[in-house]
């Protein structure tokens, strides 16, 4: 019998008036919980959802920004038994209205910005509705208190089958799938990422990454939030975030590329580096070599790792940035370092036909879909039987292969190179397939281009689509070079569709519904530049 809030519980036993979280509220102001308070929130919330009626296995639709309410409320659900469905904000209107018909909730959560547009939404109409930061008609105000009185808090014990979280993958290859992280890989994936990246108990964390929060309240330690929307992680104004890593002493950041390069380039052009800062973790996307040069040069005293994973399996492998920029150039795709102790792989076999191929032991340079398996890895979607038969292989020893979606290889020294999607494969001149991050690591590289993307055009070969500044010189020369020249057909688009999540992840499906609508300017190569 296990529940992950029991570590929170521990952390606020063994230092009530430790820090548990500062949450930025305008430029100078702050919001500080101890863990005394946090712990005295979340059974504050507990009392109010059960004399609702709600009790352990019901699903409540959480839809609200990093901060004050979401985590202590999110450990009070926790606590009960509760299940939190947390789709991501900004999804399509049709996307969101899947998830909730999908996951059948009890109830919604969320703020009034959001709160006030429910009658839009039929799926909302017959279930409660809770706001948490100010009164909407046909919604009931949830009460917070900063000064919360001494509400008993409960801690149910669960088993590790027990849903915990309903998070949703990014939708970026298709319909988000809501994946279940139970208790008990919650409580796997705590162990994992602390093995991987131990903390200390003078640390002090600024994720942006929101489900690191809760990594780090549950051993103990203060956790700031990032001053920015957790909606428009690129939009971060860099300053504010630079402002509070000097303010808090923070000694261990984490974030997406698109997030770190804001922070990253801002700091170089005035010349600041952050010797307090001992370590850094960049995930969620393939960054450029620059980004990693420049983390290095700007936290010059911190350990630093690239981390790969996913929704259904995190982390998967990681390599640290020293060894990432040396071997840059040494294969083809972005390197992600070697899988973690937990985690095991193995490749799926890609076939032209479209069929599964077989499962092998990875061989150096042999290309494959990549599957992991471990204790920290998600075996099923939610009510999704059909998603799980399709990505989750049983295994003969128990547990299951996920699949990833993930194409790539293993290097002699045993380190992971990644490719691109399977789906996102493109047949050239009807001889051969190419993964995108072949080319789009080169080009990402070159100081005229601000992202690019590889996609199948929709009558036949490549389509690049270039966001930059002008065309680079050596574009034709690395076409030439990946025999790409005579079967690409190059667009400029004035701003990449993205990812909601980070930011930082290329979304290749509006991509190509722009082609089909000839959507986007074309660009003539000169061949002689």
């Amino acid at each position: 019998m296990m529940n992950l809030c029991q570590l929170i519980v521990q952390s606020a036993e063994r230092g009530p008036d430790n820090m548990a979280l500062s949450i930025p509220l305008s430029d100078n102001e702050s919001v500080h919980l101890s863990y005394r308070d946090f712990i005295n929130l979340a059974g504050h919330y507990q009392c109010q959802l059960i004399q609702s009626g709600f009790t352990t296995g019901d699903r409540l639709v959480v839809l609200i920004p990093p901060g004050r309410y979401l985590y202590p409320l999110l450990v009070a659900m926790l606590g009960l038994g509760i299940v939190a469905v947390m789709p991501e904000r900004g999804l399509p209107k049709a996307q969101f209205r899947a998830a909730l018909r999908h996951c059948q909730p009890k109830g919604i959560i969320t703020i009034a910005t959001i709160g006030k547009f429910w009658p839009l939404f039929p799926e909302l109409w017959r279930i409660k509705r809770w706001v948490v930061d100010g009164p909407i008609l046909g919604m009931k105000q949830l009460q917070a208190s900063l000064n919360p009185p001494d509400d008993m808090f409960i801690c149910k014990s669960l088993t590790s089958e027990t849903t915990g979280l309903i998070t949703f993958t990014s939708g970026t290859t298709g319909t988000p799938k809501g994946a279940n992280r139970t208790h008990g890989s919650l409580m796997e994936q705590h162990l994992a990422i602390e093995n991987n990246f131990p903390s200390t108990i003078h640390d002090v964390d600024l994720h942006s990454f929101p489900v690191l929060v809760l990594q780090s309240l549950s051993t103990g330690l203060q956790s700031l939030l990032p001053h920015f929307d957790f909606a428009k992680p690129g939009e971060v104004n860099p300053l504010d975030v630079i402002q509070q890593i000097s303010r808090f002493g923070v000694t261990r950041i984490s974030g997406a590329p698109a997030y770190m390069q804001k922070i990253i380039r801002y700091a170089q052009t005035q010349g600041l580096t952050f010797p307090k800062v001992r370590q850094v973790v960049i995930g969620g996307a393939p960054g450029n070599k620059a980004l990693y040069l420049g983390c290095l040069q700007v936290f010059p005293l911190a350990q630093q790792h690239v981390i790969y994973g996913s929704t259904e399996a995190e982390p998967i492998a990681s390599i640290d940035l020293q060894t990432l920029t040396e071997y840059w150039s040494q294969h083809d795709g972005y390197l992600v370092g070697k899988p973690i102790e937990v985690a095991e792989i193995c490749l799926r076999e890609i076939m032209l036909s479209g069929d599964s191929g077989a499962l092998k032991a990875p061989i150096a340079g042999e290309i494959g879909e990549i599957l992991v398996a471990g204790p920290h890895v998600l075996s099923e979607y939610i009510d999704n039987p059909q998603a799980t038969r399709l990505h989750k292989i049983p295994r003969e020893q128990g547990g299951i292969w996920h699949c990833t979606g993930d194409v790539g290889y293993f290097d002699e020294s045993g380190q992971i190179w990644l490719l691109g999607r399977v789906n996102d494969g493109i047949m050239v001149n009807q001889q051969r397939i190419i993964y995108p991050y072949t080319l789009e690591k080169r080009l990402n590289d070159l100081k005229e281009i601000d992202r690019c993307a590889l996609v199948a055009h929709p009558e036949g070969n490549a389509a690049l689509i270039l966001q930059c500044t002008s065309l680079p010189q050596d574009l034709a020369v690395i076409l030439e070079e990946l025999q790409l020249a005579d079967a690409t057909r190059i667009y400029q688009i004035p701003e990449m569709p993205v990812d909601v999540r980070h930011n930082s992840k290329i979304n290749r499906l509006q991509l190509k519904s722009l082609l089909v609508k000839n959507a986007l300017t074309a660009c003539r190569l000169n061949r002689e530049a």
